[in-house]
Formats: structure tokens, C-alpha cells, sequence
């Protein structure tokens, strides 16, 4: 191959090159463009429910920062004797913040009596009632026609409430002046 051949193989790959810088630049000034974006905010869906009861009207989340179950002390509408049950009631909403509809399912679990008082071991029992979210008190009605329930569970949408009665009942005589701890958990499941 003569020089003159090589010279002009040589410019014309130089030309390419330069050709093709000057393509890449042209290119490359269009990707640079800077535009300014504000910054975004993504937050997590709040998994909230409260639990409210009836004769008091206050409301406190089902479970704390921490992740820790509450623990809502329901003022029964007087105490418990043979032939005439105490009664008490418990609102359950749900106030979650998720930009989407989901429901939650509430149900009872199971009843402990704990804390007796001598004499009422045995005595003592409840029924449990899933009523229409009106209510503003639970009553006898509540339970009129039910021999026992031993459970209550409703569906409940977002931002809406349930309401669970309960009602409390002494079967026979026992000594005055005794107590105990009833304890009901709720347990909320998202559906």
C-alpha cells in the first residue's frame, strides 16, 4: 500500500472521528438538561383502629407506637345480680389512613373471668353482641331472643365503626360486696 493511500485512509478515519465527537457532543447537550424536581413524600398507611366505650365516649387507639395491645376498661351500667345482668359496650372503628378502601374484620375472643371473689367461681358469665353502630348504649334488647352467644364479629369498612355489647350475668346466689376481672379480647384482621 503507497503512502498516498495510507494518508487518505488515515484523514478519512480522522474525519469519522471528529464526525463522530461532534455527533456525540450535540447528543450529549441534550441529555446535560438540568430541571429541577421538588422533592417527593411517600408515607405508610396507617393501620389504625380505635376502640371506644359507650359511657364514656373517649376514644384510645387498639394498640400504642410500640406495637402494645390496649386495654379498655368498660364501665358496665351497674353490677351484675341473679335475674338482672349488667350491660356494657365497646365501639371499634376503623380510622385508617390508607389512600385505599380495605376492610377489617373484628371479632371476640375467648372470655377470661379471672380475680374472683370467694363465692362467684362459677357464677358469672358472658354474652356478646355485634349491634347495629347507632347504638349509644347496649340494654337488655340487645339480647332479647339469645340464650348465649359466645362470640361477636363484624366487618367494617374504612373510616366506619362496629359495636360489640356485652352483657354480664350472675346465675344463683352469691355473697355481696364480691368482684371480678372480665377480660374480652378483640381481635382486628385486615381483610
Amino acid at each position: 500500500m503507497g503512502t498516498k493511500s495510507i494518508m487518505k485512509a488515515s484523514a478519512l478515519l480522522a474525519a469519522a472521528i471528529v464526525l463522530g465527537f461532534l455527533t456525540v457532543q450535540g447528543t450529549y447537550a441534550l441529555w446535560n438538561k438540568m430541571v429541577p424536581v421538588g422533592a417527593g413524600t411517600i408515607q405508610a398507611a396507617d393501620f389504625r383502629v380505635s376502640l371506644t366505650d359507650l359511657s364514656t365516649g373517649v376514644p384510645i387507639d387498639m394498640t400504642d407506637s410500640a406495637g402494645t395491645s390496649a386495654l379498655v376498661s368498660l364501665k358496665p351500667t351497674g353490677s351484675p345480680s341473679p335475674g338482672k345482668p349488667a350491660y356494657a359496650g365497646v365501639r371499634i372503628s376503623n380510622v385508617t389512613n390508607a389512600g385505599s378502601d380495605f376492610a377489617v374484620r373484628a371479632s371476640t375472643g375467648d372470655v377470661s373471668i379471672t380475680n374472683v371473689a370467694p363465692g362467684l367461681s362459677g357464677l358469672l358469665s358472658v354474652n356478646m353482641q355485634a349491634v347495629p353502630i347507632e347504638k349509644t348504649n347496649c340494654s337488655a334488647e340487645d339480647f332479647a331472643g339469645i340464650s348465649s352467644s359466645g362470640s361477636a364479629t363484624a366487618t367494617i369498612s374504612k373510616n366506619s365503626s362496629a359495636v360489640f355489647c356485652f352483657q354480664i350475668l350472675m346465675t344463683g346466689d352469691a355473697p355481696g360486696g364480691g368482684s371480678a376481672r372480665v377480660d374480652v379480647p378483640i381481635i382486628v384482621n385486615q381483610l
